[in-house]
């Protein structure tokens, strides 16, 4: 629990901070106070803005961030394609499972559930007594 005289302080900074918001409101106009908005529709109550006052840019670490996020994302997404590519050309050719994980790198459980998932038909099995 907070004691009792640990309250009074907080009163009288609340008093002044009241002061200083009223004097500031005077010079400068009224204070705008927007709902915060977060994730799933959940409004906060309110947060206190400066009309005119520009918004602050994103610093330069989150903008690289980012840009590295969007590089590896792309990395991903070609470096999938490429598997993909490979088991379109494999399968038809009749090339078993086993010889598709080694080329592609994956297990075989996913190479089977990318066959389904993008309907690649397999070809014949290869006849290997010639």
């Amino acid at each position: 629990m907070i004691d009792a005289p640990s309250l009074q302080p907080r009163a009288e900074q609340s008093a002044e901070l009241a002061a200083l918001m009223a004097t500031y409101e005077r010079q400068h106009g009224p204070v705008q106070t927007l709902p915060i908005v977060t994730a799933g529709n959940k409004q906060l109550p309110f947060v206190i803005t400066s009309p005119g006052k520009p918004k602050a840019k994103p610093s330069r670490a989150l903008r690289q961030l980012d840009h590295k996020r969007h590089t590896a994302d792309t990395a991903k997404k070609r470096k999938a394609a490429e598997r993909l590519a490979i088991l379109q050309r494999m399968a038809p050719a009749g090339a078993s499972i086993n010889e598709m994980c080694d080329a592609t790198g994956l297990s075989p459980k996913t190479v089977m559930d990318r066959l389904r998932d993008h309907h690649i038909k397999r070809g014949p099995k290869m006849n290997l007594e010639v």
